[in-house]
């Protein structure tokens, strides 16, 4: 994981929702994706449950980085399935899931648009990491990896929270 810069949990918040208009809700929603307080609150409104998970962590500082497919390994989704079993469970399926992520893995460009994440600092001392956890982008990491895995490299940028806690959900089924 290489950080590109560090950035503030209302840019976070903002982006996620003006993705989040032009993507899964357009067309169900009205929202400026100029205006960045109504990208935060479609963000707030619409992605609740994760945003909520992510505050609860208590964010201590918000970065844009750009993961490489070795960095797999230390990401894990908002449900807790690694992105591998995600893929394995998705291309069993044939909904709209299978079709959206074979869409992005069959483009000529890698997956467009910031994944959004956060790890628990667990050595401050060293700047250690914890596991990401992945609450926006599922679709498009997956899909990004399976492109790796076809011979097509590339990066993908992430806005990875820097939290203080572990997620609330994920420490609960450990």
């Amino acid at each position: 994981m290489r950080i590109i810069s560090e950035t503030n949990l209302v840019e976070v918040l903002a982006t996620w929702g003006a993705h989040e208009a032009s993507g899964r809700l357009r067309g169900q929603v009205q929202c400026d994706s100029s205006d960045k307080l109504a990208c935060i609150d479609l963000a707030l409104r619409y992605r609740a449950p994760y945003v909520s998970r992510l505050l609860a962590r208590e964010p201590m500082k918000a970065l844009l980085v750009e993961f490489e497919s070795n960095d797999v390994a230390t990401i894990i989704l908002a449900d807790g399935r690694s992105i591998e079993t995600w893929i394995q469970g998705t291309t069993t399926s044939d909904g709209d899931t299978y079709a959206h992520f074979h869409r992005m893995v069959d483009d000529q460009v890698p997956p467009q648009g910031h994944l959004v994440g956060a790890a628990e600092l667990v050595d401050l001392t060293a700047h250690q990491l914890g596991t990401v956890v992945l609450y926006d982008g599922w679709h498009r990491a997956a899909a990004w990896i399976e492109r790796c895995k076809q011979g097509k490299p590339s990066t993908i940028t992430a806005f990875l929270v820097v939290t203080r806690l572990a997620d609330p959900l994920l420490s609960r089924q450990a």
